[in-house]
């Protein structure tokens, strides 16, 4: 017996939830949905990645390309136009303006939705959930009954800093996830940045912004820093060229041969990657475990830095500090770390190839590793509970949470469950591209049909 009024309860409010309550509330359902949503954060902020108002702060991927709609692929563009903003769909679009765009849609979704539903949004934080009652504990209290659960929870802190001797240290001692420190600092001081990636990106663009005119060290394990997107034409499938392989070896010896055929002899790897891309998840698939583990310890370092490029006028700006001899780009493990009586840190680092240690003394350190993708680490109530109680486990990778492709959760006993569901971030160890709004916009419209469809009594 189908349900007269489904209850879908979503915990997160970050890009992944919004484009879920997009498609439920402009769908057309033989059902009335209830829709309630929860977070601890403010709904208006979409996730940390968008709550940014640096103007430097640009999305990595063309306007043409993030629109919530899957309808309506230039939906975003038009937005811009609408709002009188300069661009078209192959501009770089500030984040936070994104952001604007996207809570302007789901008002109008909202509002004026076609599911026959209610939506409400409760600003607290989940703590557990009771499977057989199929409730939600808020921290207040205040109990949410479901018919449907999902776990739009997103990416968390990475707090554990892995030393050179192997062992561990919370670097929340001594610094915090990136919230622009620039503003604490003086304009001459020397700031340490744990990690050289997309994060790191941010926080020179907001000191550039800021008019810090000291001195930065970043640091990771390889020293890799983003590349620039490069404007090339789109390159043409070679699917057929890796779809019979699964070795991971085997299959970079592929990539790299199309970017050597490049004309003028250049190495540009981003179209190349991108033209794999819509089979990412029939490459990663065809895998063994041993080879994904491969993968992931030897090459997704360079796999990620290929694939998650930045804009060509983002990477100026560092390009302009590396030169100038204001940024510095080091490979390395920490050695040793410390806050001096003065209030400053002293950190102690071994250069990759050479193993020379290196001291350096800093005003402030920032937290810019990314996210952990061990959620049996990550700092959150909820998800510590659950995988206490066996509700949901860790997958085998760490890279998020056990899953069906369909986003069902495993639990302990290895049972898939019927009734709670994820998408986004915790589905990287299943499907491994699973971040980009494009991926997790098709995982949202998928899993708003299997909510209704599959919503029955008993």
């Amino acid at each position: 017996m189908r349900l007269a009024t489904i209850r879908i309860a979503i915990i997160g409010s970050g890009m992944s939830s919004h484009l879920l309550c997009a498609n439920l509330l402009k769908g057309r359902w033989d059902v009335d949905l209830d829709i309630t949503v929860i977070d601890k954060e403010p709904r208006d902020k979409v996730g940390f990645a968008y709550a940014t108002d640096e103007r430097s702060h640009l999305l990595n991927v063309v306007a043409s390309s993030m629109s919530i709609d899957n309808d309506r692929q230039e939906d975003f563009v038009d937005w811009l136009t609408e709002k009188g903003y300069p661009g078209d769909g192959r501009s770089y679009v500030p984040r936070g303006l994104y952001r604007n765009y996207v809570l302007d849609r789901s008002g109008e979704l909202i509002s004026g939705n076609r599911a026959n539903a209610k939506f409400t949004f409760i600003h607290d934080q989940a703590v557990d959930i009771l499977m057989d009652k199929k409730v939600i504990l808020l921290k207040s209290g205040q109990e949410v009954r479901f018919d449907k659960g999902v776990l739009a929870i997103g990416n968390f802190q990475k707090t554990q800093l892995k030393m050179y001797d192997g062992s561990y240290t919370d670097i929340r001692t001594y610094s915090n996830w990136y919230t622009g420190v620039d503003k604490d600092l003086s304009r001459s001081g020397t700031v340490f940045i744990v990690g050289t990636g997309l994060t790191m990106a941010d926080a020179v663009l907001s000191l550039n912004a800021g008019g810090f005119e000291g001195q930065v060290v970043a640091l990771s394990r390889r020293g890799l820093m983003p590349i620039p997107e490069s404007g090339a034409k789109a390159y043409p499938s070679f699917y057929s060229e890796v779809e019979g392989l699964d070795k991971v070896l085997d299959i970079f010896k592929v990539i790299r041969s199309k970017m050597s055929g490049l004309p003028d002899g250049r190495m540009d790897a981003g179209p190349v990657v991108d033209s794999l891309r819509p089979h990412i998840l029939e490459v990663w698939m065809k895998l063994s475990m041993w080879e994904r583990k491969d993968f992931l310890e030897h090459l997704s370092p360079i796999w990620n830095m290929c694939r998650h490029r930045i804009p060509r006028e983002s990477f100026e700006v560092i390009k302009r500090w590396v030169e100038c001899g204001r940024l510095k780009i080091v490979s390395g493990r920490i050695a040793a770390i410390g806050k001096k009586a003065e209030g400053n840190y002293v950190i102690e680092y071994l250069k990759r190839q050479t193993r020379e240690r290196v001291r350096i003394n800093a005003d402030a350190i920032l937290n810019c590793m990314g996210p952990e993708l061990d959620y049996s680490k990550v700092d959150c109530p909820l998800v510590k509970r659950l995988i206490a109680k066996g509700i949901v486990i860790p997958d085998s990778l760490q890279l998020g949470l056990q899953c069906c492709q369909d986003g069902s959760l495993t639990d302990r006993a290895g049972h898939s469950s019927t009734s709670l569901y994820t998408l986004g971030a915790t589905r990287r160890g299943i499907v491994w591209e699973s971040t980009a709004v494009p991926e997790i916009r098709e995982q949202a419209r998928k899993l708003s049909g299997i909510l209704v469809s599959n919503s029955y009594y008993g």
